[in-house]
């Protein structure tokens, strides 16, 4: 059993009189974090293991949008494809943040008829500006309302480590202490002027939880189909959707709430040609082909950490143009531009259930089967996931897992 974070589950950060959400808008906006999130992942995706937050990348950009002007804005509809803009646009993400966002409230049953915790989703934003920077007035009332940030000054230039310290410890609270530090060393420096964060934490129980009894090391088989150790097989029988396609086997796994896992295993030899291709229309496409059944699965009980310079897979892999290192955010100060943007995720999966964190922190800176069961899906080789909210759609994290070793 994989113990739990140390730090105790955050309270909720603190809230601004937001607007209502608008439910019916949240759903074309996490269509388009998708798409980028997905693009981003499959980018920075290598021979490691590897998760990303979508929402949490999407959202902390969102808040560098709500300054942006010229050719910083342009690139930003470029990589995020917004489906709105101005008003409506900040409508839409306060509207997928409050959408997406649920606390353990009284509970909900599992296929045992059990009542657990249902699940916690928080996102928590936080703008952290130099002392001697004076930000728009407009800007901060923006982040404030549309994004429920706390707004801080700190003494970014003259004391850069006790800024740096502040704002992982931010981040820590924020995610139960699974993301210690975010910030990298060589932040904040001499043109940093702010520095934006977005967090995103889950905790989340399975509607069918895997049997302790049914956890034994089995054999795991990387990429290169040599022998990656041994690992912690979990086993479950469940009721589930599941798809049995030609370059994949895929079941997808409830949790108590509104929150799903597609765990997607590619066939052998195929790891890449289906991790490349997944996208939108991939995920459509694995949601159309979904059958209900009573499906054996087998996974690893697994802890997955990653880092990913947001800068180098956006603007040098993507080849997305004009978003880092072009002032253009105008709407938050003068002679400001994108510098440093990177991304921290945590996930732990075990036999209850799953825990998640992801932070991103940007920069503003100057200048077969036994009979009882329909479907056997065993993933003792390379496998990807996807943590999905099930009313909006919004991917909350997706990653793969190639090799024990990398944990």
């Amino acid at each position: 059993m994989i113990a739990p974070s140390t730090v105790p589950v955050p309270d909720p950060a603190p809230t601004f009189d937001r607007p209502e959400p608008t439910p019916a808008a949240a759903v074309p906006l996490a269509e388009s974090l998708n798409d980028a999130g997905l693009s981003i992942f499959r980018a920075a995706a290598g021979d490691e293991n590897l998760a990303i937050s979508p929402v949490s990348i999407g959202v902390a950009f969102a808040m560098v949008d709500a300054g942006a002007s010229g050719p910083v804005d342009a690139a930003l509809d470029q990589l995020f494809a917004y489906p709105a803009e101005g008003e409506e646009l900040l409508s839409a993400f306060n509207s997928l943040d409050q959408e997406v966002s649920s606390e353990a409230g009284e509970g909900g049953p599992t296929v045992d008829g059990e009542t657990v915790d249902l699940p916690i989703v928080r996102i928590g934003n936080s703008a952290w500006f130099e002392e001697t920077f004076t930000p728009d007035p407009g800007y901060v009332d923006t982040v404030q309302t549309w994004f429920g940030a706390e707004t801080q000054g700190l003494p970014l230039l003259e004391d850069p480590a006790g800024s740096r310290e502040a704002i992982d410890g931010w981040v820590k609270e924020r995610t139960a202490g699974l993301i210690p530090r975010v910030m990298p060393e060589s932040l904040p420096d001499q043109y940093t002027r702010f520095i934006l964060v977005t967090t995103v934490y889950l905790k989340a129980q399975w509607w069918a939880p895997f049997f302790e009894a049914g956890t034994h090391p089995e054999r795991f088989t990387t990429l290169d189909g040599r022998s990656g150790g041994t690992v912690d097989l979990m086993t479950v029988g469940a009721d589930v959707d599941y798809v049995l396609a030609e370059d994949y086997d895929a079941a997808v796994l409830p949790y108590v709430g509104d929150l799903e896992m597609a765990l997607i295993v590619p066939h052998e030899g195929e790891f890449e040609a289906v991790r490349d291709g997944l996208d939108a229309a991939a995920l459509a496409a694995l949601d159309a082909a979904r059958a209900p059944g009573h499906v054996y699965v087998r996974m690893p009980r697994f802890e997955s950490e990653s880092s990913v310079d947001l800068r180098d897979v956006i603007g040098d892999r993507m080849g997305v143009d004009g978003l880092f290192g072009t002032i253009g955010l105008d709407g938050i100060g003068r002679d400001l531009e994108v510098g440093a943007a990177v991304h921290a995720t945590k996930v732990i999966v075990d036999e209850d259930g799953t825990e998640a964190a992801a932070a991103t922190v940007v920069e503003g800176a100057a200048g077969a089967a036994p009979p009882e069961f329909d479907a056997e899906i065993i993933a003792d080789r390379p496998f990807l996931y996807v943590i999905r909210d099930t009313a909006t759609g919004a991917i909350l994290f997706v990653g793969q897992y190639l090799d024990p070793a990398g944990e």
